[in-house]
This record gives structure tokens, sequence and C-alpha cells, in this order.
């Protein structure tokens, strides 16, 4: 049978248009209205400090030198580049960054949740709660620092952690897992509290089941409390690469067991996950603690990956809040150099002795480095000693054992705090498609509270 030239460009015609509505940018620009792709579900992952060359040099560690292996986040079909000026400043810093990405508003440095004349601002988290869903908070540094408490509380000084603690439990956040159990507890107790109020007490009144170490946290990771929180560390959790694997949990278990708990509810769950140390890793110049809590970032968004598998109702955001250190990928990059890194040079600086007498055993057990020169080996004896003034504000100890590993690893840093690079935001999921292109920070939660059917201001 013949077929006439016009019905052959017909059927071409129509293939092409099928190709074009079958192709993933326009699924997912349909998914993003689509009712029956409905957002029920919305985890959103910060990584501190995180900026793209973290994520780069992470991924190529992570591939055994291969620049094209890719983090599963890096694989995300939408990618957005967002600025994140705060009100005062052209560098923000975390507490102005997360109240914009959680209420969309600017405020100024130090400020959380208010605006830069305190009034409070409404967050999406707070709004999701309206909404029925359950909410959660995860970071690997106390839970009342700035990231978490930019979403769960409102404070106009960033330092008034003993302020924030009980602000989670007025706003019934469900789940919160990190650091900071001093903020919870009193003098007494080895905690900060003055006020001779012991937090924990009250939490555990309204329910809360208190878990403070691996075993406990597995005894409860499939959801067996409606309620939890968990506090693994007095201060800051460790950084990944020197965390004591049977005792503190990975960021990667802590978001399974939220994830596991907050899912129960039938109306859904909002959960912040915050890899709060890559940022202090980039302030001391840490190679392998950036390498590694960005690693621990990627497990754990494997995590919500899986869940995302059998509930696809569930978006996933990635993103950073601003970059830290400004770190460079150098010529001179050595990925077998950072691979045989066994600890942080802030941890390298403890197991030294103040004589110095053991510096190159430390260098060689924990960096693979055998070549200190008697000048790297004498200024760090004197910074050990107190001899020199440490450089480094973070507390890391000796900061010329960063200079020295960067200088072996092919790892520039062009600054010990913030940069104003704009961040990079990935998403995978219904609605996904919405954060590509460029825009403010502040329109993040805005787009979020779009597809939930929120409206702004919250």
């Amino acid at each position: 049978m013949k077929i006439s030239k016009k019905v052959t460009l017909l059927i071409l015609i129509a293939v092409l248009i099928l190709g074009i509505a079958c192709s993933p940018s326009i699924r997912a620009e349909k998914a993003a209205g689509d009712k029956h792709q409905a957002i029920k579900n919305v985890i959103v992952f910060i990584g501190d400090g995180m900026g793209n060359q973290q994520r780069r040099i992470a991924g190529i560690v992570q591939g055994d030198g291969n620049p094209a292996n890719r983090l599963s986040f890096e694989k995300f079909q939408a990618v957005g580049l967002a600025t994140n000026q705060s009100a005062d400043a052209l560098v923000t810093d975390s507490a102005a960054s997360a109240t914009a990405l959680s209420s969309g508003y600017k405020t100024n440095n130090h400020m959380l949740g208010v605006s830069p004349d305190g009034k409070k601002k409404p967050t999406i988290l707070e709004a999701c709660k309206k909404q029925g869903k359950s909410t959660g908070l995860i970071t690997t540094v106390a839970i009342t620092h700035a990231t978490p408490a930019g979403f769960g509380a409102h404070e106009a000084d960033r330092k008034k952690q003993l302020n924030i603690a009980p602000q989670y439990l007025e706003n019934n956040i469900d789940v919160l897992l990190g650091g900071g159990k001093g903020e919870f507890t009193t003098k007494e107790m080895g905690g900060e509290r003055e006020d001779g109020k012991n937090l924990i007490d009250a939490y555990k009144k309204a329910g809360y089941t208190l878990v403070e170490n691996l075993t406990q946290l597995n005894e409860i990771k499939n959801g067996k409390s409606a309620k939890i929180l968990g506090l693994f560390a007095m201060g800051d959790m460790d950084y990944e690469i020197d965390r004591n694997k049977s005792e503190q949990p990975s960021l990667a278990e802590m978001t399974e067991t939220a994830i596991n708990t907050l899912g129960k509810n039938p109306k859904g769950f909002f959960l912040m996950v915050e890899a709060g140390k890559v940022d202090w890793a980039c302030h001391g110049n840490d190679v392998a603690g950036s390498v590694h809590d960005t690693l621990a970032l990627d497990a754990a968004v494997k995590k919500a990956l899986d869940f995302q598998k059998k509930h696809p109702e569930t978006l996933i955001i990635v993103v950073n809040d601003h970059e830290t250190g400004g770190l460079a990928i150098t010529q001179q990059v050595n990925i077998r150099a950072i691979q045989q890194l066994k600890a942080t040079t802030g941890k390298m600086a403890q197991m030294m002795k103040k004589d110095g007498s053991n510096i190159d055993e430390i260098f060689k057990t924990y960096a693979g480095i055998t070549d200190l020169t008697t000048r790297e080996r004498t200024v760090i004896a004197d910074e050990l000693s107190g001899k020199s003034k440490m450089e480094d504000e973070w507390g890391y100890g000796a900061s010329i054992i960063s200079k020295v590993v960067c200088k072996r690893t092919g790892i520039n840093f062009a600054t010990g705090g913030h940069t104003g690079t704009p961040v990079v935001l990935v998403a995978e999921g219904p609605g996904a498609s919405i954060f590509s292109g460029q825009y403010d920070q502040t329109d993040i939660p805005k787009k979020i509270a779009q597809l939930l059917g929120i409206k702004f201001p919250f």
C-alpha cells in the first residue's frame, strides 16, 4: 500500500511532537503542575560552605582520580544558580543565608528568622507544620547552630543558642539530630545553661525519645519513635574522617532514621539536613575535612534517593548556603596525596606534642608526608609551643599544618572566611524543573511553597 507524501509528513510531525513531549525537560516542566505528581515530602540538604569546587574535588577523589565521576546529586535533573548576599553585606554568613533559604527574606548577618528590624519571619518548615506535615532538622554541628536555627527558630543574634534550644520544642519539631547537648543541659550537668533548666527533661515530657549514640539511634532507626531528640556531642560532632564509627552516627545514618520516622505521617514531611562541618573544614583550609564531609553528605543524599524510589512524591534539593575558603583545584592537584590523608589537620595538631618531637611521625602516619623541610618543621613546632601566634581563628591548632597539606595535595584556598560566590542548587523529583535557571536564594523557599500549595508570605 502506497503512503502519500502528505501522510508521511504528518507521521513525521507526530513522531517529532511525541519525542519532544517525552523529553526529560518537558516531563519535568509538566510535573511541576501535574496533579498526579503532587509533592508530599520535601528533603532539603544544605552543604554549609560547600561550593562547586568542594563538590568537584570530592567527586574526583570518590572516583579514584576520574574527573568524569559525579556525586549522586551532581546527576540531578535540575540545576540552578542563586545569588546570596545578605541585607547588610555582599558576603553572607550562615545565619542570614539560612533565613533567606527558609523564610524568603533577606536579613543582616548574624540574625536568624527575623528581618533586619527584628520582626519575626515565619519559615517554610513552620508553614509545612501548619499543613499537618511532620518536620525535622539534622546537622553535624550543634543543633542550635545557625543553619538549623534559621529554619526552626527566631533570634536576633545567632550566638544566643541557649535561647534557640527551647524554641524547637515550642515549634513542635518532630526530629532533631546533631550535636549541642550543652545547650540543653545545666552547668551542673556539664552543659552551658545557667538558668537551671534541664531542657532534655522538658523534651522527654513532651514525648521525645532521647538518643546519644549510634547504638541508641539504631534501636529506633525503623521509626519506632514518633519524636526524637538526638544529641551526639556536647558541642559539634566529629568530622567524618575523624569520627568514631561505632559511637557517633554518620550523616547518612541520621538521615535514614529521620526519614523512616517522619515518613510515617500520611500528610508527608519537611526535613532539612545540614553537612555543617564542610564549612568548618574550609575555614581551616583543611582538604581532608572538606572532601570527606562532602562525601558524607553524598551518602546521606543516597538514603533520600532510596526513599524517593518507593515514594516518588518526594522532592530532594541539595544546595549550599555560601562558599567558604575560596577552594581552588590547581594544576598541581595530587589525588593520591588527598587519598592518603587519614585525619583532619586539626586532629593531627591535637596528636602532636607541644615540643614538636613527633611532628614527622604524625605527618607520615596521617598524611603520608615524609619530606617535611626544616623550615616547615620549625614553624609548626613554634606554633605548637605557642612561640608564634596561631593564625587559625577556628581553633584548628597549628594552621601551618593545613598549608603543608595543601602544598602536597595541590589544593589552594584564597581565604579562611566566606566568599561571595553564588550558590549552586540541584533538585530531583516532582516539580524539580522550576529550580533550573538563575535567581536569588530567597526564591528557593517560595518555589517550594508554590509546589506545596502554600501561600507566601508564610
